[in-house]
């Protein structure tokens, strides 16, 4: 099984931060700028490749959050069979490689988490409503991040 991702360009450690996603559809450009808070999540959701299938991020915009408190993000499917799919979260955080959180089934107890977020993350599929949730709790400031939701592929 392999991820189906898109390439997506940023530039999270520029205070004037440009967000850009790149294929053969159109450039979309976000102007996002940061604040003096303690806590800073740029949030963004790849849309697959594919045409006619999407991930619909809910927030659509950045997060501001502060250490201690707790992450909630959704995105919506279409254009597949949700049920048919695992559903990831991952990360960048700024100037490091993308990092896989966890994995989402229909039936939770089959769910898979990085260790390292043991007792924090929680992840729940929503399968009927074609979503997915990422829950993190006790923020820290090592949080700060772009968050992806992608959905499994077999090849």
């Amino acid at each position: 099984m392999q991820m189906q991702l898109c390439e997506v360009y940023f530039c999270p450690a520029d205070p004037s931060c440009t967000l850009c996603r790149s294929s053969e559809q159109q450039w979309r450009i976000f102007r996002l700028r940061m604040t003096n808070t303690l806590m800073v999540l740029l949030v963004a959701f790849f849309l697959p490749c594919v045409t006619g299938q999407s991930m619909e991020s809910i927030p659509s915009s950045p997060v501001v959050k502060r250490p201690g408190e707790t992450l909630s993000l959704s995105c919506r499917g279409s254009g597949f069979s949700f049920g048919s799919y695992a559903m990831n979260w991952i990360r960048q955080k700024p100037g490091k490689a993308l990092e896989w959180m966890g994995e989402g089934y229909t039936d939770s107890s089959s769910n898979k988490y990085v260790s390292s977020l043991s007792g924090r993350i929680e992840i729940t599929k929503d399968t009927s409503n074609s979503m997915v949730h990422l829950r993190l709790s006790n923020l820290k400031p090592e949080d700060s991040a772009v968050y992806y939701c992608a959905r499994h592929t077999v090849v």
